[in-house]
């Protein structure tokens, strides 16, 4: 439900759909109660697959595909004057993060400590390992299902047991595999210089 002034006739709210044993598709069915003003439009923006679905028209159904249980489903709810609502969904749509991209690490070369930053346009499983001149895996830092947006992870110089590692050329490897019925999969390197 929306409390607000009679006086507000444009915004933008935040839906978030969260899911328990749910895997999809689930389907939203909005209402509408009232007359719709002339020149007035609402639109629901789905965050995550960057489509946008009019409701002030004739009542419809937005099917939502790709829930997961771990985080919630981002959609947004933009109403108001036909202009407002152009501009606004485009400004939502600019601040979303375009593409996959692993950042280079800072500060490098570091002593013991480092930042990793890195972005994903959609929800997806990742992993960020962490790899040794010879090829070999020394840490993982991240192994899981990651919302989509911006994502940093602090990494101490140690290996996976926690033990320091000594100076010396590392890479940072962030990879997102293939899923079925979704995008290919993607991997970015980065090398590192921890000096001690």
């Amino acid at each position: 439900s929306d409390i607000r002034s009679p006086e507000v006739t444009d915004g933008v709210w935040d839906l978030d759909l969260f899911t328990r044993g749910e895997t999809g598709p689930v389907v939203l069915s909005p209402k509408l109660n009232g007359q719709v003003p002339a020149g007035f439009r609402i639109v629901l923006l789905d965050v995550v697959t960057r489509t946008v679905s009019e409701l002030s028209a004739e009542p419809t159904s937005v099917v939502i595909t790709g829930v997961r249980e771990e985080f919630p489903y981002h959609l947004k709810v933009v109403a108001g004057s036909a202009s407002y609502v152009t501009a606004a969904v485009s400004a939502v749509l600019a601040q979303l993060p375009a593409d996959f991209a692993l950042r280079q690490n800072y500060p490098n070369p570091f002593n013991p400590t480092t930042r990793f930053r890195f972005t994903l346009p959609r929800p997806a499983p990742v992993s960020l390992e962490v790899y040794n001149l010879l090829g070999r895996r020394v840490a993982t830092l991240v192994s899981g299902w990651l919302d989509l947006g911006k994502h940093q992870v602090l990494w101490h110089g140690r290996d996976g047991a926690g033990r320091p590692l000594p100076s010396g050329v590392y890479f940072a490897r962030l990879l997102v595999p293939p899923t079925a019925g979704a995008a290919p999969g993607q991997a970015r390197t980065i090398k590192m210089l921890l000096l001690k």
